[in-house]
């Protein structure tokens, strides 16, 4: 058995942080976009983390182009990494559906599995992912303004989180591992107590 640091850093995504995304004010523009949707269609290693990076600040072809990638995800290691570090940069409805479906598949590999959650926890609160959530969960840091990008079809934050709890939950009975199985649930216990103490919590006067 392997734990979810051991299964991830084969992955390359452990200690890997995303590139800071656009400003609003420097998104990307139309032809930047459609350039950097050609590029990962091309799937080459030496130009995908740039083109994902750029896609993630497309409102309107990021969804659908990075939502294909989910269902159709690149082979190599370092690509891979690029879309799972940057996907959540992109809050929007229809992309989160795409890494939800990855991540409840009957039939999905463990490791794409495992990714598409790491992405669904940082849509939950950037910042976090499976090996990098301790001591993020506190009521301290509700206020902060995390470097995102709003889609066209914006995601409500209280409902997101609830969806990322209940894949959370599913996905333990499918998990094969016991020891990546009680880690999951450990993460899932502590996502719902903080939703407890976001709901209790009183800003200082």
């Amino acid at each position: 058995m392997r734990s979810l640091v051991a299964i991830l850093s084969g992955l390359s995504l452990v200690g890997v942080l995303a590139t800071p995304p656009m400003a609003q004010g420097t998104l990307p523009t139309r032809d930047e976009c459609l350039a950097a949707s050609g590029a990962v269609r091309l799937r080459d290693p030496g130009a995908f983390e740039s083109a994902v990076r750029t896609l993630s600040a497309c409102v309107e072809d990021g969804p659908r182009v990075l939502g294909a990638l989910w269902l159709s995800p690149p082979a190599d290691s370092g690509s891979r990494a690029a879309l799972v570090n940057n996907t959540a940069t992109l809050r929007d409805r229809r992309l989160f559906e795409s890494v939800k479906s990855v991540a409840t598949a009957r039939v999905v590999s463990p490791e794409l599995r495992f990714q598409a959650i790491d992405v669904l926890l940082r849509y939950f609160k950037p910042g976090l992912s499976l090996v990098r959530w301790r001591g993020r969960l506190t009521t301290s840091e509700i206020d902060h303004q995390s470097e995102t990008v709003e889609g066209q079809q914006p995601l409500d934050s209280s409902g997101v989180r609830l969806e990322v709890l209940r894949v959370l939950r599913e996905s333990e009975g499918v998990i094969a591992d016991s020891l990546v199985q009680m880690e999951v649930r450990q993460i899932r216990h502590a996502l719902e107590g903080y939703l407890e103490a976001l709901r209790t919590y009183r800003k200082p006067e």
